[in-house]
């Protein structure tokens, strides 16, 4: 099971993963 955090950073990496390949601001 992940913890609070590791969800966390997980969705911190990929949103952040995501952002930089589209190279423009995500429309959330």
């Amino acid at each position: 099971m992940l913890s609070r955090d590791e969800q966390l950073r997980r969705r911190l990496l990929v949103s952040l993963r995501f952002m930089l390949h589209s190279g423009h601001h995500p429309n959330f």
